[in-house]
């Protein structure tokens, strides 16, 4: 014989005392299968290469043994025809597989997988299947299941000969289901009890009711509280009955939980079904007290901004338990305000405490005890005084008195020329007049003596080096004019 080609033997006896041999028909004697053997009435195939004893048994009895050979044909060749697309449909009747691509012969190559080998007699044709896409499909020898979808999408297989590792082939399927799911709704809460098995199958709506794939991802907001198994049947009185899909939901302990079911079948947009599951007695937390707030201007408040006083409401869902829960936020709005003042002085005004010499704008903050400051603003113009004073008081021939420090906070130290009318050391006509704004005369400090005028003043000393110190506390902040002698000078009062 040459390889595994079947051969049909005609097994021949002779009655009692008769010489005439003839031919026995297959029923009435039998051939054991053994190792490499195949065996189907009075025809056998040998799958292995080398030399095979085989013994013909009568009923009755009588027995012979012929020895048969079969020399080893190598595989030069094969090619494999398989569908490009394949829809999943049913389950396999046999196991928790959907049906797959089987082989079959190449006059019903629509509804399988068809391999040729060359030579066809060739010993050894056994192949060996790699999936390279084994999330989408599987080859399962069982039971000759063949390509087993798991789900859609497209799956690629490497198929090598096991007697010759240099022939390969490559396959390529695109799997889709017959009935796509195109939604699913099921309920937004359930109630169950510790260690209850809830069949959660009656309150899914699949649609359409006859989808492929009806089974789910099922993820859970934490551990521990609930959990869902599904289940393909099958009806155990008939294999050949459709298997149906069923979810259980199992309570583990009591709390809350956000069950999200996804459908495995997501080529038509199907949502997943997110329920919320109270297990044994556990409920969702009562709502937060309300929130009061004062500030100015403006407040943000979950990621909204509001500039009005007012109650306002926001609706938090917790991400663990799925718990809704309303937030109320009471608010004062407190504006900030501003204001515009318009002055004209002469020489300086004074203004919340500063003393301005220049025209100009300036600003000022007031600040409030709720937290809203307030912008106030001075325009201002500044005009040269024109005092009722003796004549020459700011005539700009007179001498200029040097004075430091100006502005002054009240002390003042002047430098006196060494000649100045009116001045000359040992006269006692020597003074400090200090006049305001107006040209009043406010302060008259002798240069030798004790002091004098109507303001506090401390007597200046000797003019030594020229230099004599008055003491301007006492006098309203604002412009002054120091005249000595001859000499004068304009000093600000802070």
């Amino acid at each position: 014989m040459q390889g595994p080609e079947r051969t049909y033997i005609t097994l021949k006896g002779r009655h009692k005392n008769q010489t005439e041999w003839v031919a026995l028909p297959a029923s009435a004697y039998r051939i054991l299968d053994q190792e490499g053997v195949h065996v189907m009435g009075n025809s056998f195939a040998l799958w292995h290469a080398g030399r095979f004893e085989l013994t013909a048994t009568m009923k009755d009895g009588p027995s012979t043994t012929f020895a048969v050979e079969s020399a080893f044909v190598e595989l030069t060749d094969f090619e494999m025809l398989c569908p490009a697309t394949w829809n999943i449909d049913k389950w396999n009747g046999l196991s928790n597989k959907r049906i797959g691509i089987r082989e079959v012969d190449m006059d019903d190559k629509d509804n399988g997988y068809v391999l040729t080998f060359s030579p066809a007699n060739a010993s050894s044709t056994g192949l060996e299947w790699e999936a390279l896409d084994p999330d989408v499909a599987e080859f399962d020898p069982l039971h000759a299941n063949g390509i087993v979808p798991k789900r859609d999408g497209s799956a690629r297989f490497r198929v090598r000969s096991t007697s010759n590792p240099e022939l390969v082939r490559e396959v390529q399927v695109v799997f889709s289901y017959l009935n796509p799911l195109a939604a699913v709704n099921g309920p937004s809460q359930l109630r169950i009890a510790v260690d209850e098995e809830y069949n959660l199958t009656a309150d899914l709506a699949f649609s359409p009711a006859t989808a492929t794939e009806q089974r789910f991802a099922y993820a859970y907001s934490q551990p521990g509280i609930a959990e869902v198994q599904h289940k393909v049947n099958t009806d155990p009185d008939n294999v050949n009955t459709p298997k149906w899909t069923t979810h259980t939901l199992k309570g583990l302990a009591e709390g809350v939980v956000l069950l999200t079911c996804t459908p495995l079948d997501l080529t038509q947009g199907a949502e997943p079904v997110v329920i919320q599951v109270f297990v044994g007695d556990a409920v969702c937390p009562a709502a937060p007290q309300p929130e009061a707030i004062e500030t100015c201007g403006s407040y943000t408040w979950h990621g909204a901004e509001y500039s009005a006083s007012g109650s306002y409401h926001h609706s938090v869902i917790a991400p663990i338990t799925g718990c809704q829960s309303t937030e109320t936020l009471h608010l004062t709005i407190h504006q900030p305000t501003s204001g515009d003042t318009t002055a004209t002085a002469e020489d300086s005004f004074a203004w919340y405490g500063a003393v301005h010499t220049a025209s100009g704008n300036y600003q000022h903050t007031l600040t409030a005890a709720n937290g809203c400051d307030s912008v106030v603003t001075l325009h201002l113009t500044i005009k040269p005084s024109q005092p009722d004073q003796p004549s020459g008081l700011f005539d700009t021939k007179l001498t200029a008195l040097t004075l430091h420090p100006n502005p002054t906070s009240g002390e003042l130290w002047l430098a006196v020329p060494e000649l100045v009318e009116g001045t000359v050391e040992g006269t006692a006509s020597a003074e400090v007049r200090v006049y305001n704004a107006k040209g009043q005369l406010v302060l008259c400090v002798p240069t030798h003596g004790a002091s004098a005028g109507s303001a506090p003043a401390v007597a200046g000393s000797a003019p030594a080096a020229g230099r004599i110190r008055i003491d301007l506390n006492g006098l309203p902040s604002g412009l002054y004019i120091i005249r000595v002698g001859i000499a004068t000078a304009k000093v600000v009062l802070l």
